[in-house]
């Protein structure tokens, strides 16, 4: 009973939603939309383009396999799977609102489900379940036609079969997004790979990425990242979808001090910044970023760039600080 009351309520807020005028960011991603106080509904309501969900492959009591969505396994609840959550609520409103998420169908979406069970048979339940929704899904035909729907669902893996219908694409993680050979090595389309990934420190020095206006924090912050036979283990661990347990006090601090205004972002990261968009332009694809700060400091500096998505857990808050002009 509480399962359907859930999910009744879930679609109510989405119809309510559906008679008003509705606002759009071409460039935002809801991270961990599922820890919202209304998952996907205010991601809906404050524009979000890109609407993340984390899913576990587990069998409920009955020994039937389903999606459920949560960020680490302990979390998983039977009335929280990706159907309920997701894909039955997205039908719904797109029904209403005759057929687009938004205003209309330039305005993409995207669904981001990462695989917690990265294998083989997560992504079959996924392609299973997705599959009873295939009108609001963009879907990959076996002989490389695209028919593009309201939503395009992208992953963290794949595997792809060449003789079936795909209702799934994989996110762009092929390394370096500065290096002009992985674009020519690894990158298709944006068809195919609408959305490229990496984690903010990867490829980006935190070292340089930072003025600091105090000696002693400087101190505080840098020594952690000179520590011998350690700095390649830290910058590696950061790099996971995974901020919570990923981040290190030493990004913490910075995003903190950074917050608090101790701190600012350094000519060196603004202009990888601007590469990145410049890089994600030239292509036609949307560069993101995760364990990127989620503060005013780095939404300003990412509000003109119209090819770096703005990775955010502030859902209201980001939209009200890009509407300010």
């Amino acid at each position: 009973m509480k399962k359907i009351i859930i999910v009744l309520n879930l679609l109510l807020s989405v119809l309510s939603f559906g008679e008003s005028t509705k606002y759009y960011m071409p460039n935002a991603h809801s991270h961990n939309d599922y820890l919202q106080e209304q998952p996907l509904i205010l991601a809906l309501k404050n524009g979000m383009s890109s609407i993340e969900a984390d899913i576990w492959l587990r069998t409920d009591s009955k020994g039937v396999p389903n999606l459920y969505v949560a960020h680490d396994e302990e979390e998983i609840t039977p009335d929280r799977t990706l159907e309920d959550m997701y894909l039955k609520p997205l039908t719904k409103f797109i029904a209403a609102n005759k057929g687009v998420v938004y205003n209309n169908k330039d305005e993409k979406v995207f669904l981001h489900v990462d695989l917690k069970t990265t294998n083989k048979e997560t992504w079959d339940l996924l392609q299973e379940v997705a599959g009873k929704y295939s009108h609001i899904f963009t879907q990959y035909l076996p002989d490389g036609t695209i028919k593009e729907g309201a939503v395009t669902i992208f992953t963290n893996v794949d595997y792809t079969s060449p003789d079936s219908v795909r209702y799934s694409t994989k996110d762009g993680r092929f390394g370096d997004i500065y290096s002009n050979d992985n674009w020519k090595n690894y990158f298709t389309n944006a068809k195919v790979t609408p959305i490229v990934s990496s984690g903010l420190w990867k490829y980006n020095d935190p070292k340089k990425s930072f003025n600091f206006k105090d000696e002693k924090l400087y101190k505080e912050i840098i020594s952690e990242f000179n520590a011998p036979l350690s700095k390649e283990k830290r910058l590696n661990e950061v790099n996971t979808e995974n901020a919570s347990v990923a981040l290190s006090k030493n990004y913490k601090l910075l995003y903190k001090y950074l917050a608090e205004n101790k701190v600012t972002f350094s000519d060196y990261f603004i202009n990888q910044m601007n590469l990145a968009n410049e890089i994600g332009h030239e292509h036609g694809v949307l560069i993101r970023f995760w364990n990127s700060p989620d503060n005013i400091d780095m939404w300003n500096l990412l509000k003109p760039l119209k090819s770096v998505m703005i990775n955010t857990g502030n859902l209201q808050e980001l939209r009200e600080f890009i509407l300010e002009d």
